[in-house]
C-alpha cells in the first residue's frame, strides 16, 4: 500500500491578542515535575500565537500515522550537579505512590535515574460499592454465581499495582553535537477491568531510544538528527480473578504482544529565506494477539502475527512575510501490511471465535 500525504499551506495571520487554547492535542514540556515519565505538561496546551497553531498542524506530516495530530511528550533533560528529589502521595481508596529521582553531571555528560512505585485500592461509586461489588451487582443473580463475577478471595484485591523505572544520559561531546540516550520501563500487575470479562494479569512497556544530533555543520545543515528506537508492549488479559463456568471452571486468557522500532534522520537549514526540514524515516510494527484457556492461550488468532512494515518521506516548510506565517508539509509513504500466513492452520478455529462474538451495549 502506497500513501500521500499533502498538508496544505496554512496562511494564518498572527495577529492575535489571546493566546487560543487547543485541548488533548499535543503535550510538551521541559521543566522536571516528579511523575512517572518525569514529564511536565498540562492537558490545555496553549499557543501564544496563532501562527503556532498552523506550525504545529504541518509538522504532523513528520511522524508516520499523525495527520490528524500527534502527541510530543518531551521528557526532562538531567542537569548538571548532584539533585536527589523523593516525592510521595496518598490519596482516597488508599492510593499510594512513592517516586524518587537522582540526577548529576558535569559539562559534558548529564545522568538521570528514577524509580516510582503506585498502587491503589478500589474506588466506590456513589451507593459505597467496590469495584468488584459495581461488577457483581450489573451481572445477571441467576445463575447465583454469574462466570463473570470476581470469586470471593479476589473481591477486596487492589485496583491495580504499578512500577515505573527511567534513565536518560545526555552528552555533549562538543559545541556542535549532542547524543541522548534513554529508557523507560512500565510494569504493572492484576489491574482490575470490571466492565471487562478479563482483568489484566500484566502490562509491561520498555521504550528505548538514541538521539543524535549536530548543529551548524554549514549552510545547508543548521540541524541534523538522527534517532533509533524500540519499544515493547506485553499484555496479559484472564479470568484468573472470576468465578468461571461450571463445571471445569475454566480459566480463559488473552495475551498480546506489541513491538515498534524505526529509525529517522532529519535536516533543517535556511533556504530562500524560509526554514525547511527534510526527513526519511522507515519503522517496522508488529501485533501478536491470541486467546485461549490457559493451557493453550495460543489456540485462537486474534492478530496473527503482522508485520506493518512503513518508509516515509517528508518536507516542512515555514516563512514569515510581514505578519503573516506560512507552514505546510508534504509526506509520501510507502506501506505494506503482512500477517504470518504459516498461522493459517488455526483458521478454523479463529473462523469459529470470531462468529461467537456479539455486539455488546454498554449504555
Amino acid at each position: 500500500m502506497k500513501k500521500i500525504t499533502l498538508l496544505s499551506m496554512a496562511a494564518v495571520a498572527a495577529l492575535a491578542v489571546e493566546s487560543i487554547t487547543i485541548q488533548k492535542i499535543t503535550v510538551e514540556a521541559e521543566a522536571p515535575k516528579a511523575d512517572a515519565k518525569k514529564v511536565e505538561a498540562d492537558e490545555m496546551v496553549k499557543f501564544s500565537r496563532q501562527s503556532d497553531l498552523g506550525e504545529m498542524l504541518s509538522n504532523t506530516v513528520t511522524q508516520f500515522g499523525s495527520l490528524g495530530g500527534k502527541i510530543n511528550v518531551v521528557t526532562k533533560d538531567p542537569q548538571k550537579g548532584v539533585h536527589t528529589e523523593v516525592s510521595t502521595t496518598l490519596g482516597s481508596f488508599d492510593y499510594r505512590k512513592l517516586s524518587t529521582t537522582i540526577e548529576g553531571g558535569n559539562d559534558v555528560i548529564q545522568a538521570l535515574v528514577g524509580f516510582s512505585r503506585e498502587t491503589s485500592g478500589q474506588y466506590k461509586d456513589g451507593e459505597g460499592r467496590t469495584l468488584a461489588e459495581q461488577t457483581n451487582h450489573l451481572l445477571p443473580t441467576t445463575p447465583p454465581e454469574h462466570p463473570q463475577q470476581y470469586k470471593s478471595s479476589k473481591a477486596d484485591m487492589d485496583a491495580y499495582d504499578r512500577n515505573n523505572y527511567w534513565a536518560k544520559i545526555v552528552g555533549n561531546i562538543d559545541d556542535n553535537q549532542k547524543l541522548t540516550l534513554s529508557y523507560f520501563g512500565d510494569r504493572a500487575d492484576d489491574i482490575m477491568f470490571s466492565r471487562y470479562p478479563m482483568d489484566a494479569l500484566v502490562d509491561d512497556t520498555d521504550m528505548f531510544k538514541a538521539e543524535y544530533k549536530l548543529f551548524n555543520l554549514g549552510s545547508f545543515s543548521e540541524e541534523l538528527k538522527l534517532e533509533g528506537y524500540h519499544s515493547k508492549v506485553t499484555h496479559l488479559m484472564g479470568t484468573d480473578y472470576r468465578v468461571g463456568t461450571p463445571p471445569m471452571y475454566m480459566i480463559m486468557q488473552a495475551p498480546a504482544e506489541a513491538t515498534i522500532k524505526g529509525a529517522k534522520v532529519e535536516n533543517t537549514l535556511e533556504l530562500l529565506n524560509a526554514k525547511m526540514s527534510f526527513g526519511l524515516d522507515a519503522s517496522k510494527r508488529n501485533w501478536i494477539a491470541t486467546k485461549g484457556p490457559n493451557t493453550n492461550p495460543s489456540r485462537n488468532y486474534m492478530l496473527p502475527d503482522v508485520d506493518t512494515n512503513n518508509m516515509g518521506l517528508y518536507v516542512t516548510v515555514s516563512k514569515t512575510i510581514s505578519n503573516i506565517d506560512l507552514n505546510g508539509g508534504v509526506r509520501y509513504d510507502d506501506t505494506t501490511i503482512k500477517p504470518n500466513t504459516s498461522l493459517q492452520d488455526n483458521a478454523t478455529n479463529s473462523a469459529t471465535y470470531f462468529s461467537s462474538l456479539k455486539d455488546k451495549d454498554y449504555s
